[in-house]
């Protein structure tokens, strides 16, 4: 299976826990598909994942996993979901962009590395919904400017964001 279709599947089943987990009305159950594990136990073909109250209570073979009475079912025959991952060598204020690194190639002249920072906490939002989509769901920032902490808290705040 080639990465952009297991991406496509992740992308795919992590939107439909997150639009059926706003509706209230009880638990999720997620069927069919085969989940990698985390744990080192073998691959679970045919499986059931049981969400209630926006986590994970129970996950399993299919035939062995009780299933909560009215529960809202996504079928995800032929999908396979991975656990989240973690990114643990991030740098959110070093945006990828010319102006991000002063200390290595100063263009503050051109734009002001408070400019860049300001832009960065902007983007937050759009950012953390970026590494949810790319199945990243705990990063851990490496350092910069001293606001990491603050960071983590609009991360806490943020509906769609991984944990900090």
């Amino acid at each position: 299976m080639s990465m952009w279709k297991i991406s496509s599947v992740l992308l795919c089943l992590l939107l439909t826990v997150a639009v059926l987990g706003q509706q209230p009305g009880g638990p999720i159950v997620i069927q069919g598909a085969t989940v990698i594990t985390a744990t080192g136990r073998p691959t679970i073909r045919n499986a059931a994942i049981v969400i209630e109250g926006g986590r994970i209570t129970a996950i399993g073979p299919r035939a062995e996993v009780k299933m909560p009475r009215g529960a809202q079912t996504v079928n995800a025959n032929g999908k396979w979901i991975i656990p989240g991952l973690i990114d643990a060598h991030v740098h959110i204020t070093q945006s990828g962009g010319l102006y991000t690194r002063p200390d290595v190639v100063d263009l503050r002249k051109w734009r002001s590395y408070e400019k860049e920072l300001e832009w960065i906490k902007q983007r937050l939002p759009f950012t953390f919904e970026h590494y949810l989509l790319s199945g990243i769901t705990g990063i851990v920032d490496c350092g910069g400017p001293m606001w990491n902490f603050e960071m983590r808290d609009i991360a806490s705040r943020t509906k769609n964001a991984p944990r900090v």
